[in-house]
């Protein structure tokens, strides 16, 4: 792009077109979303203000993050955030980047621990940027439910995730109602004394699902995104299947008597994980939630231990 282009349309057009020769699949919206971004500004400014020259230093940071999405870097990690469910999510290459699929799994925690009048205990394993508990929470204090019975965990192996999973409670507002606890899925909840003040537990989890196939294939994007994140295995079930072990424990040492547990999956999965939690626990109903694409999504499983 020639730096002697200097107005917001001859910019976009510019753009546009690197980004289009670059084989991005909507190079006109990524071009206006990070210049929206650049200049601070909403979409509908730059229409309006198609003549505005840019200066200096507004056309370099441009120029840097469309080389940036020329190389399929994913807009949200240019940016450092992603919409989600009702805010605006904080982001890095540390973390998983907020899926709209994911808000299916929102819709149904609040409606499962909305109007509950018994005390819960409710824990996001790997949370990552912590999208879900903090949705969850928001949802709940926005529609006035008592939540003063129930204690919000959230777990993650990596510290770099949880370091953002905390920025977003507090930048949502809901940092006082969120413990976060760093671990391997359930065991660091599993080890704190006195954890559990009801015998209802609920465990939300968007666990790495992609198969060893899945994670060949990767679109060039996804493939910026941490593989930790991603990659579930050879069929894409190993941490659900190392989850509902740790779940066993729960049983053993008495610390819960019902578990409900929902967990983000890929449509192929849903006949497999419903037996393998079946397994685990003999007196499971479970039920499939569909996406807005209407795949099977969300595996609902109440469990009687």
């Amino acid at each position: 792009m020639s730096h002697s282009m200097v107005t917001v349309a001859e910019l976009l057009k510019k753009a546009t077109e690197q980004l289009h020769a670059h084989h991005i699949d909507t190079p006109d919206l990524d071009a206006e979303v990070l210049l929206s971004w650049v200049l601070n500004r909403d979409r509908a400014w730059l229409f309006v203000h198609a003549d505005a020259r840019l200066t200096v230093v507004q056309k370099e940071k441009f120029f840097r993050v469309i080389q940036k999405r020329s190389r399929r870097v994913p807009i949200a990690y240019i940016t450092g955030s992603k919409p989600f469910y009702r805010s605006d999510f904080i982001v890095n290459q540390h973390v998983l980047i907020p899926r709209p699929e994911t808000e299916t799994l929102v819709e149904e925690a609040v409606r499962a621990l909305g109007d509950k009048r018994h005390p819960a205990t409710v824990v996001d394993v790997g949370t990552g940027s912590g999208c879900i508990m903090v949705s969850v929470v928001q949802e709940l204090l926005a529609r006035s439910e008592d939540i003063s019975g129930m204690r919000f965990y959230a777990t993650d192996i990596s510290h770099k995730a949880l370091r953002i999973a905390k920025k977003n409670a507090k930048k949502e507002g809901v940092a006082k109602y969120i413990t976060f606890l760093h671990g391997n899925l359930l065991e660091p909840f599993l080890i704190l004394q006195n954890a559990v003040p009801t015998k209802k537990l609920y465990i939300l989890a968007n666990l790495p699902y992609l198969s060893e196939v899945q994670m060949r294939n990767l679109q060039q994007e996804v493939a910026h995104e941490p593989r930790e994140a991603l990659d579930g295995g050879v069929e894409g079930l190993a941490y659900y299947r190392k989850l509902f072990a740790q779940m066993q424990n729960m049983r053993r040492v008495q610390r819960a008597s019902i578990i409900y547990t929902l967990c983000e999956i890929e449509p192929v999965q849903a006949t497999t994980l419903t037996s393998e939690i079946c397994k685990n626990f003999p007196r499971t109903t479970v039920r499939m939630r569909k996406d807005l694409q209407g795949n099977d999504r969300v595996l609902l499983a109440l469990s009687n231990l």
